[in-house]
């Protein structure tokens, strides 16, 4: 296997993968707030949380690919 971790591109996503994380403990920590807000404001939380989740997405891919790396195997 490649040496994926020595890679700036598996930190970026490692990078990320926290930020998800803290965005989704601060979702359900303010829940109450969430719900308040108006149909166009979670409209547009929910595309941006899609975007988000699909360049996630992406950056997995790109890392199977390129560097042969898999997170489930590596497991």
């Amino acid at each position: 296997m490649n040496k994926a971790y020595l890679t700036p591109s598996f930190y970026a996503h490692v990078l990320q993968s926290l930020i998800l994380l803290l965005a989704l403990i601060y979702f359900f920590i303010n829940y109450k707030y969430f719900t308040k807000l108006s149909q166009y404001q979670i409209l547009i939380l929910l595309l941006l949380a899609g975007g988000v989740i699909g360049i996630h997405g992406l950056t997995h891919s790109e890392l199977e690919n390129i560097y042969g790396f898999n997170p489930l195997i590596s497991l």
